[in-house]
């Protein structure tokens, strides 16, 4: 098993703001954050595409190409997220789970990685259990 590798922030990245802030001002930093681990997700996705099994699934079922891409992101995204030592206190939903990709637990917060385009409809499916707090972490 290899050793885990502590994801830093890119240089310039605002450091996280003390426990005391605001509501606004965590959510704000948390949005900011969160969107780089995504942006970053995105860009690993560019490079390294989506799995040998995935990419025999699309011979057969070539529709499956969005999904895939957007379950790629998300493994990415995720796996970064949770070595970030700043974002101790999220949770991550397990791919394929009825859930929001990440709550806080601090604020009564909840994001989800999707694209633009099916943001409504994410919101529409998990508003109801966890609240209208939420925010897009763009896929596009």
């Amino acid at each position: 098993m290899g050793t885990r590798e502590v994801w830093e922030a890119p240089p310039g990245a605002p450091p996280k703001p003390l426990d005391s802030a605001p509501m606004a001002q965590r959510r704000a930093w948390l949005q900011q954050r969160l969107q780089m681990h995504v942006d970053q997700a995105i860009q690993r996705y560019r490079e390294s595409g989506l799995t040998p099994r995935q990419e025999a699934a699309l011979k057969t079922r070539p529709g499956l190409q969005r999904a895939f891409r957007g379950s790629r992101i998300d493994e990415f995204a995720k796996a970064s997220i949770m070595q970030d030592p700043e974002l101790h206190e999220l949770i991550t939903a397990p791919d394929f789970v009825r859930e929001p990709d990440i709550i806080d637990s601090v604020l009564p917060d909840w994001f989800d990685v999707t694209t633009s385009a099916d943001w409504q409809r994410h919101l529409i499916r998990y508003q109801q259990t966890h609240g209208a707090q939420a925010s897009l972490l763009v896929a596009d």
